[in-house]
């Protein structure tokens, strides 16, 4: 049965009206990382056991998920990850990121899905940028209101962290191809040409794209 939308709400309000908590989660979702009670505690500047309170909080809201680090001496250290749950806070519930799938799952039967959705994506990534740019980092800046944080991992690899196409592209990977397209019409836009190539490996590389 599917969460009722008022507990799923005040799920949600839990997990982010303590601006400590809100910010962990967050860096959970831009770096997709993996980390023990020690490690968030020194990134976020914060006591270890308050740092083990916030975690584990989030971890009984379902929001992380934990293992544990082995083949280090001692008592193996916990470890906390997302469990894939999604940030949503609206009332009532819109189901946007299912919607998206359903269309991207549709689009992927058709016979130019990648291409229509490559199109697609280059029409609204040049609708982004309004202004030159002299290199490619000074546009991935430009798309921060997409919600993702783009960053070049390689001079040819862009990455996206906390990409806001996840959802839809496990379910039909031809939302890869949109955005790219993205990409590469923001590109386009601010007078530099360059080829966008998504990887479609997200196990390995993540949300990643090769530039040509």
């Amino acid at each position: 049965m599917a969460e009722e939308p008022l507990a799923e709400i005040d799920r949600t309000i839990s997990a982010l009206q303590d601006p400590t908590r809100r910010r962990i989660l967050l860096d959970f979702f831009v770096h997709d990382a993996e980390w023990t009670v020690s490690e968030v505690a020194e990134n976020v500047g914060i006591h270890r056991t308050v740092a083990h309170s916030h975690l584990e909080r989030l971890a009984a809201l379902g929001y992380l998920s934990l293992s544990q680090r082995r083949g280090t001496s001692g008592k193996p250290a916990k470890l906390y990850r997302l469990s894939g749950r999604q940030i949503e806070l609206s009332f009532p519930v819109r189901r946007f990121a299912r919607l998206a799938a359903v269309l991207a799952e549709g689009l992927a039967e058709t016979r130019h899905g990648d291409r229509i959705a490559r199109d697609a994506g280059r029409r609204y990534g040049s609708s982004l940028v309004r202004e030159p740019a002299d290199a490619a980092l000074r546009v991935l800046e430009l798309l921060a209101p997409l919600g993702a944080e783009y960053r070049l991992v390689a001079p040819n690899e862009v990455r996206a962290d906390n990409c806001v196409f996840r959802q839809a592209c496990a379910e039909a990977d031809v939302v890869c191809e949109l955005h790219a397209g993205i990409l590469e019409g923001a590109f386009g836009a601010a007078g530099i040409e360059l080829g966008v190539e998504a990887f479609r490996d997200y196990a390995r590389k993540g949300c990643a794209f090769r530039l040509s």
